[in-house]
């Protein structure tokens, strides 16, 4: 049976057939007749298939063909014992269905994936446990809603569509009820049969409950809450930052909910991990440990850390007497657990550069200051800021200068004298010593500024390698790899050279780079002083076993550094260092600070002493400059950074600031800069904030005490530091007057410390997810397998005979035939213009290559037969003429 939607377009055809027979009536000849005709039925045909087509032409047919789609849940929840038998129960329904019948099947867990696609029974396959396995998903969660979602996407629009669920009902993560209501609007039915994800022998460690905050030296519970499915003795351990507190206590457990509760007492202020774990021999042993922290009141504690930490003695003295408890290490001490780091309330780094510091250290200390609250206070040196290659680095970004200056620095002319004696051939590993030598200066050259001045002079028994400085660096750092060691060791004709060379350029700032592994002879005394009077510094770089002596003496007398490198494979970066050290503004001059703003951090101090260097820097926009130098550059500089704050201070501890470890203020002073930057105590006196899991997501709550204490929603900011150390604002929506509510995704197992912070009050809690929630019950969720079941007309545990059978009544099936008329009319259109095209072509052919009338060739018999015409009429104009003739004779 045949149905049209819009049966108007027909009349298209109607009026179309007479107008076509019409324009047929002017052909005479039988020939063109036929042809006409034949294009005029294509024509026809076209038009009448695409008339069909407008028209909206529908076959209508009646089924009772039956397409399933099979969800399998394979969480971490379910047993792979259960999720065979559900295998085996879709391979058994399978074959109960008809031929023609259709399904596919779906795995899930966090999300779902196509194990079989739709295909007809009798085209089918088992299906196998590797199908359902193989696909690459998330098994931490339970997503029903995706799953049943995919199934209603492939399932066809006609046909009699029912959904098989196999699963635990423990949905943790996705929406049902709007797609139960898609369910049913598109008339699926969902059948659910349980998995029984319950286990004979399981213990979960649901929670560990320790108070967030507990003074020093109080006795505390630490409380655990068990989940057991039988009785039985267990053993537990309890560790407190990964010391063992209690180790193999044994504990009866009764089946069922029960609290574990045991006494713990803490004498050490900061962030303290705890740690319990169950022993025994049960199913899934990822749920049997749990963590939890918490934070112990006390005196402040400061982790300082420092390249030489003598320079730390002064700063540790005075800030220990005022109660302050400070802990000093060198950057390659630096807490692997950021646990330890949390113990901290600020972090003081004194001359420390970027390079000494890896990646994850700066994050993890950005996540401190940012997202926790946390002070950061950075103390100068010749190794810190723009000379400690802070730029471009998180430790840039978390302070309130740039470590670029805002003026423009002097002109540089750097010459580097090269070693290219015999002892440069031997090997370091893979690499040649004169190759990474050559690497190194090449790196230099390119950290050079394009106005920056540079020159190379190599040297072994005799000067090779000569070109003066200059800013074409290209030809410089592609004549550098024409390096070879030859013999012998000069360095002092060498030098000679250099200074001659260096001594000609116009550049404010010169500088001398020796590099070298071996020993030589010469008055470097005299020439070094010489060099040292035209203002031209020299800087070392010992390799291996050179004349060390000689080279720290020419270094300290050209008022320079001097480098020891043990490890050849650092010789790249600390050469492209040391011009990175000439480059930029390192002022060594004797000057009066001056104060620039009046803030509590200064306050009581007038006028500190001199400095005599430091290292020049630019302010940031937001950032507050306190002290200033003679020269307008940042001395002291503040700001806020995230929830904490930051101190910038570019002089140094040490020869800079000599004159200010034996000022009077030393100690009030730079108390009152390290309080300026911690955090405010969490005395909760405006709000407080709350944490739980829900699936993957935790719930944050901050409940302001009043509605004044509430505030604007804009005056509370929340964050959150992830277990990877990654920090992210949490978005708070109000719901009432006093309360906000926000979440956090959970994508990582670990402890999750979440700051909230309001113009008057800051609190830091922290909610750890030990395991996924997946495996933190195991008890099937039947009433949500009903729901599933009675909002789409399904059944709840259905029989064998429930799922198979027929539909009581036909499903109408009408197929939209449009698509296939409309392409019919396309061919046959195609057509017609191909013939068309192909005459008119013969035609132009036969016009262009017949000769004039008088020139065609005709066959002999034609030829002939008008010869005889042609006689003929001859003959009979003769005889006319003869005629004529003899009767004007006669008549004459």
């Amino acid at each position: 049976m045949f149905s049209l939607t819009a049966p108007i377009f027909l009349t298209l055809l109607l009026l179309a057939v007479p107008f076509f027979l019409l324009t047929q009536q002017g052909t005479k000849t039988q020939s063109k007749l036929k042809n006409r005709n034949f294009l005029l039925l294509l024509r026809l045909v076209s038009l009448a298939c695409l008339a069909l087509a407008l028209a909206g032409v529908h076959r209508k047919a009646q089924s009772n063909q039956l397409v399933f789609a099979f969800l399998i849940d394979i969480s971490k929840s379910i047993p792979k014992s259960q999720q065979r038998l559900a295998i085996d129960q879709v391979n058994t329904i399978i074959k109960s269905l008809e031929p023609m019948d259709q399904y596919c099947v779906i795995s899930f867990a966090k999300q779902p994936s196509v194990s079989v696609p739709l295909v007809t029974v009798q085209n089918s396959l088992n299906v196998s446990p590797e199908s359902i396995w193989q696909n690459a998903i998330v098994q931490d969660y339970t997503d029903l809603a995706s799953a049943i979602q995919l199934a209603i996407s492939m399932l066809p629009e006609v046909a009699q569509k029912r959904i098989v669920l196999f699963s635990d009902g423990l949905q943790n993560t996705g929406r049902i009820d709007s797609i139960l209501e898609l369910a049913q609007a598109s008339e699926i039915t969902v059948l659910t049969i349980p998995i029984l994800a319950e286990r004979k022998n399981e213990v979960i460690m649901q929670e560990l409950q320790i108070p967030p905050k507990i003074r020093i030296g109080e006795i505390f519970k630490v409380r655990a809450i068990v989940e057991n499915t039988m009785d039985q003795v267990v053993s537990i351990n309890l560790y407190r930052n990964g010391f063992p507190m209690i180790t193999h206590r044994e504990i009866s457990l009764k089946s069922g909910k029960q609290i574990i509760a045991l006494d713990q007492q803490i004498f050490d202020a900061g962030t303290h991990e705890f740690q319990i774990e169950v022993i025994v021999a049960d199913e899934v042993s990822e749920n049997n440990t749990a963590y939890a922290l918490t934070q112990i009141s006390g005196q402040s504690r400061l982790l300082c850390i420092a390249s030489n930490p003598f320079v730390a003695k002064t700063i540790k003295t005075v800030l220990e007497s005022e109660n302050f408890v400070v802990d000093v290490i060198r950057p390659s001490e630096f807490p692997t657990d950021f646990t330890q780091l949390q113990n901290n309330e600020g972090i003081i780094l004194i001359n420390v550069s970027a390079d000494e510091l890896s990646q994850l250290q700066m994050n993890q200390i950005e996540t401190y200051v940012r997202d926790f609250g946390r002070g950061l206070v950075v103390i100068g040196g010749d190794h810190s800021f723009g000379r400690g290659s802070y730029q471009d680095t998180l430790l840039e970004r978390m302070l309130p200068l740039k470590m670029t200056p805002k003026q423009q620095k002097e002109s540089l002319s750097i010459l580097m004298l090269i070693d290219t004696s015999g002892s440069m051939a031997n090997y370091v590993g893979a690499d040649q010593k004169i190759g990474l030598a050559i690497e190194s200066i090449r790196l230099a050259i390119n950290s050079l500024d394009e106005a920056d001045l540079v020159g190379v002079v190599s040297f072994a028994t005799s000067i090779g390698l000569e070109i003066p400085p200059t800013t074409d660096h290209q030809r410089v750092a592609q004549a550098v790899g024409s390096l070879r060691p030859r013999n012998g060791t000069q360095l002092f004709p060498a030098l000679q050279k250099a200074y001659k060379l260096i001594k000609k350029t116009e550049a404010k700032q010169k500088h001398i780079v020796i590099l070298s592994d071996g020993k030589s002879d010469g008055d470097f005394e005299s020439l070094t002083a010489l060099v040292a009077k035209d203002n031209i510094t020299i800087t070392t770089i010992a390799i291996g076993d050179a004349a060390q002596d000689l080279l720290r003496m020419i270094a300290r007398n050209g008022k320079g550094r001097y480098v020891h490198v043990e490890d050849m494979t650092r010789l790249p970066r600390i050469l492209a260092e040391e011009v990175h050290l000439t480059q930029e503004y390192t002022v060594q001059e004797t000057f009066v600070p001056r104060l620039n703003q009046t803030t509590q951090i200064l306050g009581g101090i007038r006028q500190p002493p001199n400095l005599h260097g430091y290292i020049a820097t630019s302010e940031k926009k937001t950032g507050k400059i306190l002290i200033k130098s003679h020269k307008d550059h940042p001395i002291l500089a503040v700001w806020d950074y995230g929830l904490g704050r930051s101190v910038a201070f570019t002089s140094d501890l040490n020869s800079w600031g000599r004159d200010w470890i034996s000022w009077e203020n030393f100690g009030k002073f730079w108390t009152q800069v390290v309080s300026a930057v911690l955090p405010q105590p969490n005395i909760g006196k405006d709000f407080d904030i709350q944490t739980s899991i829900n699936g993957e997501y935790i719930k944050v709550v901050v409940e302001a005490k009043n509605l004044l204490a509430a505030g604007d929603s804009s005056e509370l900011v929340v964050r959150v530091s992830q277990p990877n150390y990654q920090g992210q604002p949490v978005e708070m929506i109000r719901t009432t007057p006093t309360r906000y509510e926000g979440k956090i995704k959970v994508d990582d197992l670990g402890a999750y410390l979440i700051t909230a912070k309001t113009a008057k009050d800051q609190q830091t809690t922290s909610l750890v997810v030990s395991y996924p929630s997946e495996l933190a019950s195991f008890t099937t969720n039947q009433q949500l397998l009903h729901k599933i079941a009675d909002q789409t007309n399904g059944v709840f545990k259905p029989s064998m005979e429930e799922i198979a059978a027929r539909p009581s009544r036909l499903i109408k099936k009408s197929k939209d035939l449009a698509p296939m008329f409309l392409i019919i009319c396309v061919i046959f259109f195609v057509l017609e213009m191909i013939i068309r095209q192909f005459r008119f072509k013969n035609y132009q052919t036969t016009v262009t290559s017949e000769p004039p009338v008088t020139q065609r060739s005709m066959p002999i018999s034609t030829l002939a037969d008008q010869k005889l015409e042609i006689d003929s009429s001859i003959q009979k104009l003769l005889h006319a003429k003869r005629r004529s003739t003899t009767d004007s004779q006669m008549t004459s």
